[in-house]
């Protein structure tokens, strides 16, 4: 649990999140802004990875910036044969996010495919399993939120992303840069020139990677460059997907306003399917327990007055890693 984390750890971990260096040593300037040195840094950063807080520290692409193309999916498994589908729809390299939850939808996953693939083909080739019986394909209409970033400090996660998020076009990337997403979305290495080892591993030079990295990062391409936690290790133990029902001409004012909540890391307007599944807006909400998580719901609840609301907790994490671009162009 986060909550025994001294000062000092905490101090790091939030900059590794939300402030990290894109230059060739930049362990030595954290331990600099700190008033370290840079082998406390180090030494400290292989602790997080040990204790299960900290996953990686990479580059956090926007996918559909990229050209891909994603969809979250819901499936209506037969309860014996859960474990079963789960696996086998993990082991697609699409598949980044797997999910049990409490609800007749009971597994949930999200699905990234390259520009020329299929989506919808693929999503109903993984539904295509003994123990399916329905399938919803739920694709992002608009972006509100997305701030994977936990405020270890304060009371939620969440630590500045701007609500209603506008939407850039995707892009087609040159030849070269798709080389430096394939290096970036690599885990940093604890050495350090950090970014010189990736580029010597990927046949580029340095100062070409970190300044592909800072364009990238400005154009808005690279979301974000930095540390990404697990949510539960980093003392937010009570998670939940919340959907709600509303008008059409109701949703951007309610986006906005669940987006800007302390609770909420991600908020999307999804497709929807009434009556089957008539719920359109979607949260992340995030709380330091189930009390807190309830009363986080409730509270939005009251802000934006839903038709219907859908609480799914997570029954079981089948997969959850970063999503991995151009691995086999």
């Amino acid at each position: 649990m986060a909550t025994d984390l001294k000062h000092e750890d905490r101090l790091l971990l939030m900059l590794l999140q939300d402030q990290f260096p894109l230059n060739a040593v930049p362990y030595t300037d954290l331990a600099e802004r700190l008033g370290w040195t840079e082998s406390a840094v180090l030494e400290r950063i292989p602790r997080y990875r040990e204790r299960g807080l900290l996953r990686e520290i990479s580059a956090i692409f926007d996918t559909r910036r990229l050209g891909y193309r994603s969809t979250l999916v819901a499936l209506q498994v037969e309860p014996e044969r859960l474990d079963a589908v789960a696996d086998a729809i993990g082991r697609h390299p699409g598949v980044s996010h797997s999910y049990g939850r409490d609800h007749a939808f009971n597994l949930w996953f999200t699905l990234a495919v390259p520009p020329k693939a299929d989506l919808m083909q693929e999503a109903q080739a993984l539904a295509e399993q003994p123990g399916v019986l329905r399938m919803l394909s739920l694709p992002v209409v608009r972006t509100f939120k997305i701030d994977a970033r936990f405020d270890l400090n304060g009371e939620g996660p969440g630590v500045g992303q701007p609500a209603l998020l506008p939407a850039m076009p995707p892009i087609i990337l040159a030849e070269e840069d798709i080389a430096y997403v394939r290096a970036l979305q690599a885990d940093l290495p604890l050495v350090q020139r950090p970014f010189w080892s990736l580029a010597v591993q990927a046949g580029l030079r340095e100062a070409e990677l970190l300044d592909a990295a800072r364009r990238l990062r400005a154009t808005g391409i690279v979301r974000r460059y930095g540390a990404i936690l697990r949510h539960q290790q980093a003392g937010y133990t009570a998670n939940a997907m919340v959907c709600w029902k509303l008008p059409e001409e109701a949703i951007p004012l309610a986006g906005e306003m669940v987006a800007a909540h302390w609770a909420v890391s991600h908020c999307y307007q999804r497709a929807s399917y009434p009556p089957e599944w008539p719920y359109s807006l979607f949260a992340m909400v995030h709380a330091r327990s189930q009390a807190q998580l309830e009363s986080a719901v409730q509270e939005l609840e009251d802000r934006i007055r839903p038709q219907a609301t859908a609480v799914l907790a997570t029954t079981r994490e089948y997969k959850k890693e970063r999503p991995r671009y151009f691995l086999h162009t």
